[in-house]
């Protein structure tokens, strides 16, 4: 069903494919490290990024590529590794990136902040190169943090067959993008805690089968709030029409006959009629997109995690 994407980790569900999409890690060091090698103390991010550059020499499957920050940006990192590869046997690239000393007003740590932030897609660089990276930047840490992550959620339906309700609260952006017609929805600050991507998978990967992907963006300490994320997506493609279907308030009956009608009609009614037409909607099992089981969605991202990052949530 889900052929020709690529996965690390996974939960198969009979409405939809869950995995992560994306890790961001945070490793936090002392502000000097002592190297035994040469008999002093040296700046922690110095020490690691001597580590990591120290791989490339070493003749390891993988290039690293690095790039600087000269100048101070609040909150920027002065220097990046770009660590690549391919897959063996393949000619399918990976790549993910590590960044080190982050920008800040605090002069004692001499304004940079002894950070480093690892970003990398499970489903794409090798469990092997992850792992080995990962002991790598745990030598002398203070404390390793899930930052954020990605879950992604695969839906086998065409994307223009699937009708996603906006948030009725203002304050968060919204953007629709249209691409050779490939359309592509977001909700949320890019990053922020609840960002939401709903995009045409089956059109990024070139697949042969339909398949919608909703990415979540989470904020590793706000895990318990999965469910309450997952925006409401409906699939009104093949509802079967039955004697129910004459009582249902005329809106709901044109939006589910019509369905690129539902955001206008969403919007011209007062917030107590909204809730009361999605209500009526929600009702209708066959028509949303959603997971059954949120408690077993929740223990397979504290799995996977885990097993991706040694961190427990």
């Amino acid at each position: 069903m889900y052929s020709g994407i690529s996965y690390g980790l996974y939960c198969d569900f009979p409405s939809c494919r869950v995995s992560i999409d994306s890790v961001r890690l945070k490793f936090t060091y002392a502000l000097n490290s002592f190297v035994w090698s040469r008999g002093f103390s040296i700046l922690s991010i110095d020490k690691m990024s001597f580590i990591i550059d120290n791989l490339q020499i070493a003749g390891a499957d993988f290039d690293v590529q690095w790039s600087y920050k000269d100048f101070f940006k609040i909150g920027a990192y002065c220097r990046t590794a770009r660590v690549s590869g391919y897959l063996p046997g393949t000619c399918e690239a990976w790549s993910f990136a590590i960044m080190f000393g982050r920008y800040a007003y605090n002069a004692s740590s001499h304004f940079l902040e002894p950070e480093i932030v690892m970003d990398f897609n499970p489903n794409k660089v090798p469990l092997s190169v992850i792992s080995k990276f990962l002991l790598l930047l745990r030598d002398g840490v203070k404390s390793v943090r899930v930052v954020r992550f990605d879950i992604a959620f695969d839906f086998p339906v065409a994307r223009n067959d699937v009708c996603f309700v906006r948030s009725s609260d203002g304050r968060r952006a919204y953007r629709l993008f249209l691409d050779d017609g490939a359309k592509t929805e977001y909700q949320g600050a890019r990053g922020a805690h609840g960002a939401l991507k709903i995009y045409d998978k089956t059109a990024e990967s070139g697949l042969s089968v339909p398949v919608t992907r909703c990415e979540i963006t989470v904020d590793g300490a706000k895990l318990s709030s999965l469910e309450s994320l997952f925006p409401r997506l409906y699939c009104f493609v093949g509802y079967q029409v039955d004697v129910s279907f004459s009582s249902l308030p005329f809106p709901v009956r044109a939006c589910l006959l019509h369905p690129d009608l539902l955001d206008d009609m969403l919007a011209s009614v007062s917030l107590n009629t909204r809730k009361k037409y999605l209500s009526l909607m929600d009702s209708m099992k066959e028509c949303l997109l959603t997971v059954p089981d949120w408690p077993s969605v929740v223990s397979f991202v504290h799995n996977a995690l885990n097993t991706y990052t040694g961190v427990r949530l």
